[in-house]
């Protein structure tokens, strides 16, 4: 028998909804509430913190396309953005089931172009290099990259 563990984490659904009414006031009208959920809510759990969210958030971020299917599995119908790198692979059932997908280099809007139909278009968000050196599209090179990611239907 394992031994009972010496940590744990107790989430207060009422603390989170009040948290996330204090920014939404400080941020003021017309501005996006994002709840951040990825790597599973920080551990705290993605369908627990998304039902507290239920009513609060304007859209989930997540780190992943699993991340984003269990986003919506826990009842969610606002925008899912995956802030993390999507494979090749899995960009069209990421387009196919509507999430929003960061890109930072023209191979993923090529392979976007090719997978996107007017009717499961790919909603992309550009991700700029802030200088952590991880990914995104440099200052100086942003411009041009969105000419070209905009020639693509």
């Amino acid at each position: 028998m394992l031994p009972a563990p010496k940590t744990w984490i107790e989430v207060s659904r009422s603390a989170l909804r009040a948290n996330a009414a204090t920014l939404k006031r400080l941020a003021g009208r017309g501005v996006s509430f994002v709840a951040v959920v990825k790597s599973n809510a920080y551990g705290h759990g993605i369908p627990q913190v998304v039902r507290s969210l239920r009513s609060s958030a304007d859209w989930y971020g997540v780190d992943s396309i699993d991340e984003a299917v269990t986003v919506r599995a826990a009842g969610a119908k606002q925008p899912v953005p995956i802030l993390g790198y999507t494979l090749e692979g899995r960009l069209k059932e990421a387009v196919d089931r509507g999430f929003r997908l960061t890109v930072y280099n023209d191979a993923t809007i090529r392979r976007l172009a090719k997978v996107a139909t007017a009717k499961k278009p790919a909603r992309v968000h550009v991700k700029i290099e802030t200088g952590t050196s991880r990914q995104g599209v440099l200052a100086d090179d942003l411009l041009p990259f969105v000419a070209r990611a905009r020639r693509n239907k």
